[in-house]
């Protein structure tokens, strides 16, 4: 941590009112709330502030110059790098979630959901074509560099992310790494609390949130964007069959959600609210 010292010395000002005690109170009051101005505005663009994308840009970007480099990145993941080969497994991810409450506050339950989400070719690791394929990904302008709020976009589609994948993981009983009607059927049931054959928000976002402590402003997003009638409940007919497998699934014979198509729910208009850009939004593998 870099201590800042404030050396503060008797200006003009100070001795035309340093006869009277409760002007000089009144000044230093006045100076300690200039000094803690200056200091906000201009140290603490420097700092990491709650938002998880936030925190992992600041760590990441190691020089401090608003760039995600790729040797940064690579620096990042190969903490994780238990036995350091050069890749990372699920195995050594996970493990090392021990450490990330530091970081990201992840629970070890959410770490396979995060490995997935950033091993971006599928190859069961963690490397440098990961990280390539990451950047390019975020990349929004199509420029040299992979900036701050360009990172931090694509940090908060995988923290946005993380319980879908955890859904697909819990309810994808076959290992495909997709969702056919029966497992996603399994996933209806569970939410349909009082067994009315409809979900509506509040049975979803108590599942949601009670989910390794889902965010509820992302559950009623989730819960509008499958509500495809817009009558308030999901139901079988309409907002399954006719709305989520009949409209995203891109090969309707099959019957299943693939991966990307699951994720397709994520696909939206994304505003950050720091930048003040508006940046179309995609599926997770926006380049596939």
């Amino acid at each position: 941590m870099v201590n800042f010292k404030y050396k503060m010395s008797c200006t003009p000002l100070c001795n035309v009112y340093s006869q009277s005690h409760r002007n000089e109170q009144y000044i230093e009051q006045m100076l300690a709330i200039i000094i803690l101005a200056v200091f906000v505005g201009c140290f603490g663009q420097n700092q990491p502030d709650p938002d998880l994308a936030e925190t992992w840009f600041y760590i990441v970007d190691l020089n401090a110059d608003n760039i995600a480099e790729p040797h940064e990145l690579e620096s990042f993941y190969f903490r994780y790098d238990g036995d350091r080969d050069g890749v990372v497994t699920v195995e050594e991810f996970v493990n090392h979630t021990l450490n990330w409450p530091d970081d990201f506050n992840v629970s070890k339950a959410e770490g396979p959901s995060y490995f997935k989400l950033q091993d971006l070719d599928g190859n069961n690791q963690i490397d440098g074509d990961d990280v390539t394929l990451w950047l390019e990904d975020v990349n929004q302008d199509e420029g040299d560099d992979v900036v701050g709020f360009e990172f931090k976009w694509g940090a908060r589609r995988v923290f946005r992310a993380v319980r879908l994948m955890m859904i697909l993981i819990q309810y994808d009983s076959d290992g495909f790494d997709s969702l056919s009607r029966d497992e996603f059927n399994s996933f209806f049931n569970d939410l349909d609390t009082n067994n009315d054959t409809r979900v509506d928000l509040q049975e979803f976002t108590t599942f949601w949130t009670n989910f390794q402590g889902g965010d509820a402003a992302d559950a009623a997003f989730i819960f509008r964007k499958m509500d495809w009638n817009e009558d308030g409940v999901w139901d079988q007919a309409n907002d399954v069959n006719n709305g989520l497998y009949g409209r995203i699934d891109k090969d309707p014979q099959d019957g299943v959600l693939q991966f990307n198509e699951w994720f397709w729910i994520d696909q939206f208009v994304n505003y950050d609210l720091r930048c003040a850009i508006v940046i179309p939004g995609g599926n997770y593998k926006s380049k596939n």
